[in-house]
């Protein structure tokens, strides 16, 4: 599972009493099947990630992961 280590975005989420939960990764980025689950369990209402040079991997996901992120998100109506 992603650790959460943005401060900015910690920060931020405890100043509004956000609870935040990290996504398995793997080299090409959040994995799908791990979003949908995260989704179907804790319905969250927005998904924040850095698609390009994620942050500490340095990972740059894939224009097909890119679009299945976004095809999951808008089944669910969770904002990205």
């Amino acid at each position: 599972c992603e650790a959460l280590c943005y401060p900015g975005l910690i920060t931020l989420a405890k100043q509004l009493k956000i609870e935040l939960k990290g996504v398995t990764l793997d080299d090409d980025g959040i994995c799908p099947n791990s979003l949908l689950n995260h989704i179907e369990k804790y319905h969250p209402k927005a998904l924040y990630l850095t698609p390009t040079l994620q942050n500490p991997t340095t990972a740059i996901m894939s224009q097909q992961r890119r679009q299945q992120i976004i095809d999951i998100c808008q089944q669910h109506q969770v904002i990205i």
